[in-house]
């Protein structure tokens, strides 16, 4: 066994968790992230069983001055938590949920998912927002934000941290609340993963029936213009517990008839969370003002409704998949009909496939609107509403097909009838990273982010990711050390 050799096996042996090598089934299966245009092969994986596995994992990466990346969830789908050539920490075994259900309030390890969250406190009649995917890990999640389907009544995930506890890049352990380290907890909230290593959040719950009113409705490209203007006009006055989410998409997958096929349509998911016979009377004015093609909005499961797009038609798993977002405080006549005139053009996919290009418009506003824009370092934009472009294909002899469509059609069109801001959970990054990223924060906000990353992480060890550099340097090209070692 060689130097390098060595000093992996020092590392494995420090660990309570596993090391994966290049050549080990269970290291071909933790490097496989959640989107196939990303998939790349680190040094190693230090599947991190605790806080003592992140410390000395961060000791043992500093000491042998190679990079590292943090891996929770691996839903980002720009693989940040794997690069080539690079040591990865592996948080994923690091997923408990401790619920106190007398004082609402929950810790969660960062290795955790939003279903696994999301069942742990429904149990108790409790939920809090997460995402729309409940294989969504809650790190990345809560640190750049947190859009679901609660988020008009409990504001983004973020807005519910109390207490963050993380390892610093010197591997100190560190804890950020309201009095312990401020700046640092203002910057964990919606910053990402620039500042120090998350290895827990605590986070207020809030009561809610694990039993709420769900489901779609669903409209031809022929009323979907006219159900879009009710769409707005009854959102923007709806209680905070009403969420929704209109999509406008063209039908594909081997179980729409040939006929339907390529067919434009808008399914609008529909959501009330409060007592079911109120949601009832308060979504039926929507639901009926223009008849649908379909309305399947009943009684289920709050955990059934966050693995609605997890089928078959709708799973990222070896989809190249690419998205462009941002923020509409209004939710204009022009922009809809960009919007529709955008999807009329979009590609057709091949019968019976699921490739294509789809663009949902979320409800915001309610509590989300509430925190003030200088409250967390999460960009709000003054958000009624909040939309997504987003391309999913196969082939990556496509990608200017599907990807190309988005990037240089969807985003640029849309943003233009955009508001400031952008959320980045939900922005693949291109070459021009380096002029969106401020942008998408604002220049107040992303100064204040670099000057405390710079007391936090002033060498930008932290720097593969939506990355914020220190003050007075660019943001660099997140290439790997090119330090490959083999036991």
């Amino acid at each position: 066994m060689n130097d390098s050799g060595s000093a992996l096996h020092d590392l494995d042996s420090n660990l309570r968790g596993s090391l994966l090598l290049p050549g080990e089934p269970a290291y071909a299966v933790r490097s496989k992230l959640a989107s196939a245009r990303n998939q790349r092969h680190p040094l190693a994986i230090a599947q991190c069983t605790g806080v003592a596995d992140v410390v000395n994992t961060i000791q043992f990466a500093r000491g042998q001055g190679i990079d590292f990346t943090v891996l929770a969830g691996g839903h980002e789908l720009d693989g940040w938590g794997l690069q080539d050539g690079v040591l990865a920490l592996d948080l994923t075994p690091m997923n408990g949920v401790l619920v106190d259900p007398r004082g609402r309030r929950g810790v969660v390890q960062a290795g955790s998912r939003l279903g696994i969250m999301d069942r742990e406190t429904a149990v108790h009649g409790l939920a809090v927002t997460g995402g729309t995917v409940s294989d969504t890990g809650v790190a990345g999640l809560t640190l750049g934000g947190g859009i679901g389907w609660l988020v008009r009544r409990h504001g983004a995930t973020l807005d519910n941290v109390t207490a963050i506890d993380a390892v610093t890049v010197e591997g100190d352990l560190v804890r950020a609340s309201a009095e312990d380290n401020p700046d640092l907890f203002w910057a964990m909230r919606g910053g990402g993963g620039n500042f120090a290593v998350a290895t827990s959040f605590e986070l207020d719950l809030h009561p809610m029936s694990p039993t709420i009113l769900a489901g779609s409705v669903i409209h031809s490209a022929a009323d979907a213009p006219a159900f879009l203007r009710h769409y707005r006009e009854f959102m923007l006055d709806a209680p905070d517990d009403v969420g929704g989410m209109a999509i406008l998409l063209r039908a594909n997958g081997p179980d729409v008839p040939a006929d339907r096929h390529g067919e434009l349509i808008c399914v609008t998911i529909l959501v009330y969370t409060g007592d079911l016979h109120e949601g009832e009377r308060v979504l039926a004015p929507l639901r009926s003002a223009i008849t649908p093609l379909s309305d399947t909005v009943r009684p289920q499961l709050y955990t059934t409704l966050q693995q609605v797009f997890e089928g078959p038609l709708l799973s990222q798993e070896d989809r190249r998949t690419y998205q462009k977002s941002g923020f509409l405080p209004e939710m204009s006549d022009a922009y809809l009909d960009e919007a529709m005139d955008l999807m009329k053009a979009s590609p057709v996919p091949r019968a019976g496939e699921r490739d294509g290009t789809l663009i949902t418009i979320s409800a915001m506003g309610g509590a989300f609107l509430r925190v003030g824009e200088e409250s967390t370092a999460m960009p709000r934009g003054g958000a009624n509403f909040y939309w997504e472009a987003i391309a999913s294909h196969a082939r990556v002899e496509e990608d200017e097909i599907w990807t190309g469509y988005v990037r240089d059609q969807m985003a640029p069109r849309l943003r233009a009838h955009s508001g400031p801001r952008a959320y980045l959970n939900h922005n693949s990054l291109d070459d021009d990273a380096a002029e969106f990223i401020p942008w998408a924060y604002g220049a107040d906000k992303f100064a204040r982010l670099q000057k405390i990353k710079s007391q936090w992480d002033p060498h930008n060890l932290l720097r593969y990711n939506k990355n914020i550099p220190p003050e007075g340097q660019a943001r660099p090209l997140p290439e790997a050390s090119g330090q490959t070692w083999s036991s």
